[in-house]
């Protein structure tokens, strides 16, 4: 277990005291509103101080943070001197740029969490969805506040710091949502919540506008928000890096599992703020958002039909691939014995029409594999394979049945004759050398031969044994087809 230092421990202690003064009346006015900011001020303060603790080479999301919580400590002690008797807010003051570069701080930590660097159909549905939350929080925020706040303020630099403010709170919230998707060490979801937090209570404090008042419970979710942040991301950095652990990665839990309905609930309050809004002056306003939010949907739809053809294209054709599997031999590419078995019920169930089994063992195949190597047999097989195919009529099945046995069944003839033609050819083609290691060896064969004339019946079993024992007779008569063997091989190959 990673050591812990005593800050960790002072921080939430700090945001309780925060907390409970928020909660009771103990103190009034000027004194109340300076006490909670000081407090608020050090949580941010042991914030920045567990993170600057814990930077190190590699540690990626601990050093953009750390980047991120300076400039929000800075803000804070700026506008610390306002709570003061006699100092009146300004509209924007130097606080403003910090506070924007503690927002794409975070922005920039996120970045880093969502992880999305494979970009696929299903990823682009995750941003869809995010964005029409977005979207939805961004309309509810126009006509809560934004909308009046933007024209009523005379100054471009104002309006554009309104704005700005609202376009990272939205910016954070599409990249925790879409972090949410994400599989990530588990304390790092504190971390995306306590974000979430932080972008509610801007939200709410832009939503209040004039009738903010400090010192409420709504401080509460900036106080731990920040504390959220900060255990999270630090008991990740202490969960992946502890020595003696791997970071345990988990996807989201079930309870979580949430976030992905939360598009519909935005298209559900879209609709109802066009409702509350069509009849009146914003009416047109209203329309618009709904129409872009519309539009975000039907492209979310498209993604996802066309996410789904490409799953079910997929999913064909792995379905392909084990059925072709299950009946095929992986080194020939003919088929196995399950596929030989049904072939052959199937062509024997056809009582009309003949059926030839031809039954092949390469005696030679040992000699080849102990003197030339596995390598030299598995191309010797592949190559009986493509000269089985070679002379193969349309409608004949080859099948390797295993090791160096093969058997090719071949209905329509109409005599044992045309039958034993084939099999000539056959053999014609297995005289023939191979090149193994550059060099031509000639494989010895085995063969033997069933023939079912039409309309004639017999069992399945019966017939691949007629088939075998005809391979043996020809083992026996013949010593099988020779051919003088090249160099490399022994002797039991050149007999």
């Amino acid at each position: 277990m990673p050591v812990r230092s005593p800050v960790t421990y002072v921080l939430p202690l700090v945001a309780l005291l925060h907390s409970l003064l928020v909660m009771t009346p103990w103190l009034t006015g000027f004194t109340r509103t300076l006490v909670l900011d000081l407090l608020y001020l050090l949580v941010i303060a042991v914030t920045s101080l567990m993170v600057l603790l814990e930077v190190r080479p590699g540690r990626v999301l601990t050093n953009r943070f750390a980047r991120a919580v300076l400039p929000l400590l800075l803000a804070e002690a700026w506008m610390l001197q306002y709570d003061f008797p006699g100092r009146e807010l300004p509209d924007w003051s130097v606080a403003d740029p910090l506070y924007f570069a503690f927002y794409l701080g975070v922005a920039f930590t996120l970045a880093y969490l969502h992880g999305l660097t494979r970009w696929s159909w299903r990823t682009w549905g995750w941003v869809l969805d995010s964005l029409i939350v977005v979207a939805v929080v961004g309309e509810a925020a126009w006509f809560s506040s934004l909308r009046s706040a933007l024209a009523g303020s005379e100054s471009w630099v104002l309006r554009g710091i309104n704005l700005a403010y609202v376009l990272c709170d939205l910016l954070l919230l599409g990249m925790a949502l879409l972090s949410l998707r994400q599989q990530f060490a588990r304390p790092l979801l504190l971390f995306v919540l306590g974000v979430l937090g932080f972008v509610g209570a801007d939200l709410l404090y832009l939503g209040l506008g004039d009738r903010y008042v400090p010192g409420t419970p709504m401080d509460l979710l900036w106080t731990w928000g920040t504390v959220a942040q900060a255990l999270g991301l630090l008991g990740a950095s202490r969960e992946i890096f502890a020595p003696t652990s791997a970071p345990r990665s988990s996807p989201l839990p079930e309870r979580w599992r949430v976030v992905a309905f939360l598009p519909y609930v935005a298209v559900g309050v879209t609709c109802l703020l066009l409702v509350q809004y069509a009849g009146g002056g914003q009416g047109q306003s209203a329309a618009w958002w709904t129409v872009g939010i519309f539009v975000l949907v039907i492209v979310r739809q498209a993604v996802t039909f066309t996410e789904r053809s490409l799953l079910n294209r997929r999913l064909r054709e792995q379905t392909r691939q084990l059925q072709h599997m299950a009946l095929h031999d992986g080194l020939t590419g003919l088929g196995n014995r399950a596929a030989f078995d049904q072939h052959l019920q199937e062509q024997l169930a056809q009582a009309a029409v003949s059926v030839t089994l031809y039954y092949f063992d390469l005696d030679s195949f040992k000699a080849i594999n102990d003197s030339l190597g596995h390598e030299a047999g598995d191309e010797t097989l592949r190559e009986v394979a493509r000269r089985l195919r070679g002379v193969l009529p349309p409608g004949a099945f080859a099948a390797r049945m295993g090791g160096d046995e093969f058997a090719v069944i071949v209905p329509g003839f109409d005599s044992v004759p045309a039958a034993q033609a084939l099999l000539l050819r056959f053999l014609a083609a297995m005289q023939l050398p191979v090149s193994l290691l550059d060099k031509p060896v000639q494989v010895r064969v085995s063969v033997g031969m069933a023939f079912r004339a039409a309309g004639e019946e017999v069992d399945a079993a019966k017939f691949r044994h007629q088939a075998d024992q005809e391979m043996y007779h020809w083992k026996q008569k013949y010593r099988s087809i020779s051919m003088h063997a090249g160099p490399g091989l022994n002797s039991s190959a050149q007999n």
